[in-house]
């Protein structure tokens, strides 16, 4: 069962508490904004996985020691800490890893250590295994492999992942990859699909792909530091989320009864879809 992360602006946050979302995804770049900070710890949740800030700010990993208080300030069953990573050479993650838990351990009373792959399929099968070894258990696979032509449900079905194992896939680009993610066993995804499909005006079950290699055609990202929106923004973003939460529970049964209702616009078959949530 994979469970969908929403990463929202600042003015879409109570939508996660509206939608009953209770697993999340926290960028420490955002952490010293006071909505976004009071939001993430007026609440209890199950799963939480805090990010490295690599994919906002590829120069720069957020620091270990802040987000390790913003993982004791937490109400959460579970929670993660992304630890360092090199992006362009997942070589280079192992030694960073092995130097972080020197530091700082790689599991306490209130998180544990997850660590991103990288690279080619060989590349990433070796960098779970040196990292396995290591104590680690929950691990993260890049947007960037799907981005690079490859399959990362396929991928984790190739690592052979161990009992008692987190896998988690970072970042979503294309509805189409959601089946094999959750058939191969992925715990959680993140994403602000969502959002910037709402922000965008864009249908998702017609597009598909929201894919950004900075081009001028690329949608624009929603601005996560945003602290208004319309109303229609708004409504869409939460018929978006309830959506892409129970498609990527259950993808193929969920697409079946999707397009057995009315017109194609996701609004509206959306509107009936979403009343039936649970």
């Amino acid at each position: 069962m994979t469970n969908y992360m929403p990463i929202l602006p600042i003015w879409g946050l109570d939508l996660l508490t509206e939608c009953k979302v209770n697993h999340c995804f926290i960028l420490p770049a955002l952490w010293d904004i006071p909505s976004y900070r009071d939001y993430y710890t007026s609440r209890s949740w199950k799963t939480v996985i805090i990010d490295n800030d690599m994919y906002e700010t590829p120069d720069k990993c957020a620091d270990i020691q802040k987000m390790i208080g913003i993982a004791d300030s937490l109400d959460s069953e579970y929670t993660f800490i992304v630890g360092p990573e090199d992006m362009e050479d997942g070589a280079n993650t192992v030694p960073m890893i092995a130097e972080t838990i020197k530091q700082h351990g790689d599991i306490s009373d209130n998180w544990n250590l997850m660590s991103v792959l990288h690279g080619k399929p060989s590349d990433i099968i070796n960098q779970y295994q040196q990292i396995r070894d290591l104590g680690v258990f929950a691990f993260g696979i890049a947007v960037s492999s799907w981005r690079q032509g490859y399959d990362r449900g396929a991928i984790l079905r190739l690592i052979r992942p161990k009992v008692g194992d987190y896998f988690h896939a970072m970042g979503l680009d294309s509805l189409c990859e959601v089946v094999n993610i959750n058939r191969e066993g992925f715990d959680s995804v993140d994403s602000s699909f969502a959002a910037t499909c709402a922000f965008n005006n864009i249908d998702m079950f017609n597009r598909w792909n929201v894919v950004r290699r900075n081009l001028p055609s690329d949608p624009a990202r929603v601005d996560l530091t945003s602290d208004t929106a319309s109303s229609d923004i708004r409504e869409q973003t939460s018929i978006n989320i309830q959506l892409l939460r129970e498609y990527a529970l259950n993808p193929v049964g969920f697409y079946r009864e999707f397009m057995s209702v009315g017109p194609r616009t996701t609004l509206r078959m959306g509107r009936q879809l979403v009343d039936e949530v649970p």
